[in-house]
This record gives structure tokens, sequence and C-alpha cells, in this order.
């Protein structure tokens, strides 16, 4: 039995209250409230409300599961401690006191929790598929599995609004360097998600803009600052580069980076660190304004599958890098899946957080529905699901899945999981 299981036992109060009429002092108790769970420091429970006697008492509630871990814990020599009406132990092996010396109503619970819940919680822990509830989630609702993709999906958006929110903060609650940044970080993949996110940060969006007609500068800066940039070449594209930079370079005070930052190991030459910086450069370019062409389009698929399909120029419809010979021309344009990919990690969580900060709830809405018309991703993660019988429809589906296997499946946190409270509650029948 853990602290965290015995909380969530009192707090879905999955024992037998009808077994709970005196406290270990003899005196006849009536749990009339059992409290709102603290998450901060402090007793368990606050604003609980007790029967004890004749006496109705509101407080604070303290859990232990030996009632020496008060004095363990030094209880008795804090303030927030001073105002428990109730501890709560499963193993009573102890008195307690309270800081004056007085007893502090205890009632044990070892004797009224249902042993099928103990049961259905350990074969939940002691499972070492990849769900713990991969042999059981059959025998949950259907409803209730939709319920907490739903609530993870939220959750998700929520977690990448806060990426954005300490983005605003960085840029003064600039909209557009936040969208530019955002984009950037997006097009480095997971791999160089943060290098691409630093780069973008090197080179401010309105030094870019200045340039925005003219993608021969725009790639001089990016690859410049990216350190990517050779210091010599005998190429003529390569050359007008390196001049451009360096003019660049001093007008704006641009500080170039580590190239090492940049992982080309084991990756398709297609999603290449200078491919996707040439990518980039093609997308400033054709696209000025961008954050509000976004906003125009959110509403269409199409328009913003559109709007992402940059061309990258010549030199690089030949080239995969710079010390690379000449190949035969390819378009190299974003494909579908990684312009999807842009959408749903980017475009989507940047539009419900900017409806949320302007309070406008449109924009919330047409994220939800982009991830609703767009196809599913596959990954393994994905697959864990499809092989109990939920295969995701679109996005929005696939999205909430992720979600739920790295922050609950993953670290075993069915407590908090609406699939596993509904299997420990039929445990506790």
């Amino acid at each position: 039995m853990t602290e965290q299981l015995f909380q969530f036992i009192w707090q879905y109060k999955l024992f037998d209250i009808a077994a709970i009429q005196h406290t270990v002092q003899g005196e006849s108790i009536t749990i009339l409230s059992v409290g709102i769970l603290n998450t901060d420091e402090g007793p368990d429970f606050t604003n609980a409300k007790i029967k004890i006697g004749n006496t109705i008492w509101a407080g604070d509630v303290e859990l232990h599961i030996h009632a020496s871990d008060w004095i363990k814990h030094q209880h008795q020599t804090q303030d927030n401690y001073q105002k428990i009406i109730l501890h709560v132990v499963l193993h009573a092996d102890v008195a307690i006191q309270d800081h004056l010396g007085n007893a502090i109503a205890t009632i044990e619970l070892k004797n009224a929790i249902p042993p099928q819940f103990i049961a259905a919680y350990a074969t939940l822990m002691q499972n070492t598929q990849a769900l713990a509830c991969q042999t059981q989630i059959k025998n949950v609702r259907e409803i209730i599995v939709h319920q907490q993709l739903d609530r993870v999906l939220i959750e998700r958006l929520q977690i990448k609004a806060e990426r954005i929110q300490e983005l605003l903060a960085q840029t003064n609650n600039d909209w557009n360097e936040v969208f530019y940044i955002s984009i950037a970080r997006a097009f480095g993949s997971n791999v160089n998600a943060e290098t691409f996110q630093a780069l973008a940060t090197r080179i401010p969006l309105r030094i870019l803009a200045k340039h925005k007609n003219n993608v021969t500068q725009l790639e001089a800066m990016l690859f410049g600052v990216a350190g990517l940039l050779p210091q010599q070449s005998n190429d003529a594209y390569i050359k007008l580069l390196i001049q451009e930079f360096q003019l660049l370079k001093t007008k704006f005070s641009l500080v170039p980076m580590d190239a090492a930052r940049f992982k080309f190991l084991r990756m398709r030459p297609a999603n290449f660190p200078s491919i996707r910086i040439a990518q980039l450069a093609s997308l400033i370019h054709q696209a000025s304004a961008l954050m509000s062409k976004v906003l125009a389009a959110s509403s269409d698929l199409q328009k913003l599958e559109k709007l992402f399909d940059a061309q990258v120029s010549t030199f690089w419809q030949q080239h995969y890098t710079f010390a690379e010979e000449t190949h035969e021309q390819q378009t190299k344009s974003l494909g579908k899946a990684s312009i999807h990919g842009i959408i749903i990690n980017t475009v989507c969580p940047v539009l419900y957080q900017y409806g949320k900060y302007i309070g406008e709830q449109k924009y919330c809405e047409q994220a939800i529905n982009l991830l609703q018309q767009l196809p599913a991703e596959k990954n393994k993660f994905i697959t864990v699901f499809e092989q109990v019988g939920y295969t995701p429809k679109n996005a929005f589906q696939s999205q909430a899945m992720l979600q739920q296997f790295q922050f609950y499946c993953a670290p075993k946190k069915c407590l908090q999981c609406s699939i596993g409270f509904g299997l420990l509650k039929k445990g506790e029948k």
C-alpha cells in the first residue's frame, strides 16, 4: 500500500464506510465529507467535515500508512498541521498527540478496505505489458475510454501552450515572432527541434522580414547563423551566400552557432537540417505575414496545407548538403505527412492558445476541428492501442493516445486515469 493509493481510497470513499463507526479512542464518528485533496504542502485533505460524538468538526485530515508516521514526519512541530480534525491510518500502531499534547481523533481502515480492490490495483501495477490494463481494458465501458482520451487531448494542448506562453514572455507578447520560432522548431523535427528553436531565436523574424523578397539573402542569414555555411567554396552560389552573409552579419550583428549542434547522423537526406533550413527560408520567402495567413485559413485544411507547401531554391533542388556533389534535380518540398505534422504539433497548439489569449473561442474550436480532420499519426505508441482494439480515426485521437501513453500508461498513473479508476471500482465490488 502506497500513500498515493491510500489517499485515492479516502478521496473516492473506496472503503466500507459502515465499518467505521468509532475512532480508535472509542468515540462515535460519521464522515460527512472527506474534504478536498491538497496537492501543495500541508495536510493531505482540507475542508473536511467530520462528526465526532455530538460535535461536527470542519478542518484538515491527514493520512498515513502507520500512525507513527506522524511522529516520523515531525508533524507535531509544524504549524500547518495544527488544524487536523482527523488522522486516517491504515495501521494504528501508536497513539498520536497534537502540539498541545491532546489526542488526535484517529480512525483505522485496515479492515474496511475490500481485499479485491487491493488485488485489482496490484494486478495493474505488476503487469509488464505496455498498458497496465492491456488485458482488462475491454471490461471498461467505451464511453469512459473516450472521455479519458478527450480529457488528455486538452491536457496535451495545454502542455504545448505552456511553451507558447514562455515564448510570449521572451518576445514581449509578439505573436508573429512566437509563431515563427514555433514553426522553426517544427522544421527541426524531434531530433533537431531545440537547435532550430535556438537558430530562430538568434535571428529574429523582423530581420528576416526585411529581406523576405530575396530568398538568397534569407538562406545566407539562416545558414550563416546556423554555422553550416562553408568558409570558402568554388561553387558560384555558395560563394554568393558567403558574400551576402558577411555583409548581413555585420549589418545585423549576427552571431553564428556551433554547426555541431545540428544532427545529421542516421537521418534520411530529405530530412537533413540543411534541407529543412532551405525549406524554412522558402516558406518565409513565399508566405509573408505567416501568422495572419494561418489565422485566416484556420478553418480550411486545404488552404493550410497549400500555405506550407514551400519549394526549395534551385541549388537545394540539386544538393542535400553544401559538401555534396550535384545530383539530379528534385523539388524537395515538404511532404504531406510533414505538413500535417506541423499543423498538428504547431499550428493547432498556437491556434488554441491564441484563442484563449485574446478571448476568441472560435480559434480554440478550429484547433480541435483541424485535429479531427487530419489523419491519425502512425507510430509504435499508437500501435499499442490498436492492439487492444482502439484504432484512432484522426489526429485528435492519435494525439490523445500519445498523451495517454506518455503521461499515464508508461509511468503507470492508473490512479489519475478514468480507465484505471473504472477497473479499480470494479475491483471494489
